[in-house]
């Protein structure tokens, strides 16, 4: 376990996040005894308060119990049936690992915890490993396997290789194939929550507006994008590839780029759009170290609704992340009931949240005088 300090999620949450993950995957077993709050705040630097929190919030969900002068333990009747008889939901993460701290990836694999907990199903996660007809042959030989839910990009090979499965397979987050699905889906689609945050910035009067794309675009990444470049056609500013910057995954990554962005242009961007919400709490950070203020000088847009504890609070597009955890597992329990029924393609919508952290562009010889020039 660790603590994401770049995350808008609050420490406590993200204890009791990766609590649940680890004993939902059978890390943790039932009946295990939890290090005590102090010992578990001195190994994540954190404050007692803050683990005597997290301790007490799955205590008052029914995860743990407290037995005095003994400790915390994992409840036993979170496990009572024997592997042979459990029924188990297997969670694969395909191309992408589930990041510890994350807040995005672990609402979604709460809503499925949650609604996997209600229907009596057990948890396993699985990282994808190749060679993948060898990986999808250890998942057949687990006679308790009821079904998978394979969360992120899905290779073609990898998807070949899943056909194979006896049980139903759901694809959470993945990428929607349409008429070519060989499988269920849960999904968003990005595209019209970044077209209506390029028109917001747009309807401010900024046209100077860059898109901070990862260096891989998978197709979920590649729809904001398109999003973006939709926006732009529309408002007549043109699609500058100058404006569209890879960069690599993380907080601290984009931290470096808008800084030496700031450094090196005469006239940055006004405003940035980001693919993700961690990517957009870096080039907030960039600005506030360069000397400037969000969004006096630069707005500063995310993406999946995780920032809300920034000041100014952040703008950014809500994912209903959590439902769509749920959704898929509800969807693999109808799949069970009904194996031979038409494929299902449930795409959630997003929304535009305009909060803080957006507001009209200074003119450009007030804000060139205004630069630092560290």
């Amino acid at each position: 376990m660790r603590i994401d300090t770049t995350s808008a999620e609050p420490f406590y949450q993200q204890i009791k996040d990766s609590l649940r993950g680890q004993i939902a995957a059978g890390i943790i077993r039932a009946g295990a005894c939890i290090p005590d709050e102090r010992s578990m705040a001195q190994s994540l630097n954190v404050s007692r308060k803050t683990t005597r929190r997290a301790l007490l919030e799955l205590t008052e969900e029914g995860l743990l119990r407290r037995v005095r002068g003994k400790g915390t333990f994992v409840r036993d009747s979170l496990n009572r049936q024997s592997p042979s008889q459990s029924s188990t939901i297997v969670v694969v993460s395909a191309g992408n690992p589930f990041i510890p701290g994350s807040p995005y990836y672990a609402k979604i694999l709460n809503g499925v915890y949650e609604s996997a907990r209600e229907l009596g199903f057990t948890l396993a996660f699985e990282p994808v490993s190749e060679p993948y007809d060898q990986f999808v042959a250890g998942l057949r030989a687990r006679h308790s396997v009821r079904g998978v839910i394979v969360i992120w990009a899905v290779a073609e090979t990898l998807m070949l290789q899943l056909q194979r499965l006896d049980v139903p397979v759901i694809l959470l987050d993945c990428h929607d194939q349409g008429d070519k699905a060989a499988f269920d889906l849960v999904a968003h689609d990005g595209e019209p929550g970044v077209y209506a945050a390029v028109k917001h910035l747009v309807d401010l009067g900024h046209t100077d507006i860059a898109f901070l794309r990862p260096e891989k675009l998978t197709s979920i990444m590649q729809r904001r994008l398109d999003g973006y470049v939709r926006a732009c056609v529309d408002a007549e500013l043109g699609v500058r590839p100058e404006l569209i910057i890879p960069v690599r995954f993380y907080a601290e990554a984009v931290h470096a780029t808008v800084t030496t962005m700031l450094r090196e242009k005469t006239e940055p961007p006004t405003a940035l759009v980001c693919v993700d919400d961690d990517l957009a709490l870096g080039a907030m950070a960039a600005v506030s170290d360069f000397g400037w203020k969000v969004p006096r000088d630069m707005s500063v847009v995310g993406f999946g609704h995780h920032g809300q504890f920034t000041s100014p609070r952040l703008s950014t597009v809500r994912v209903p992340t959590q439902h769509m955890g749920s959704m898929a597992v509800r969807m693999l329990e109808m799949r069970l009931a009904h194996p031979t029924s038409q494929i299902q393609r449930m795409v959630m919508p997003v929304e535009w949240m305009a909060y803080g952290s957006c507001a009209a562009p200074r003119p450009a010889v007030a804000q060139s005088l205004g630069r630092t020039g560290r």
